[in-house]
């Protein structure tokens, strides 16, 4: 199973990431967030014989906090 992986700013749309092929169930961005900025994720998988499988329905929002 291989999956893609995008994160938008929320407000603007304005891409900050995409990545293919990620094989892992987890993923850390290869780009630095911005504190207190808004961001939204979405993800599709494919299957070893490149078949969709499914992705978010939905895009999923998340906010960068620096930890205190």
């Amino acid at each position: 199973m291989t999956y893609r992986v995008q994160i938008n700013v929320t407000d603007t749309w304005e891409l900050v990431e995409l990545a293919d092929e990620v094989t892992e169930n987890s993923y850390i961005p290869s780009v630095d967030l911005s504190d207190g900025e808004s961001y939204t994720w979405q993800v599709d998988a494919t299957d070893a014989f490149g078949h969709d499988v499914g992705g978010t329905m939905s895009a999923f929002r998340f906010t960068v906090e620096q930890a205190k």
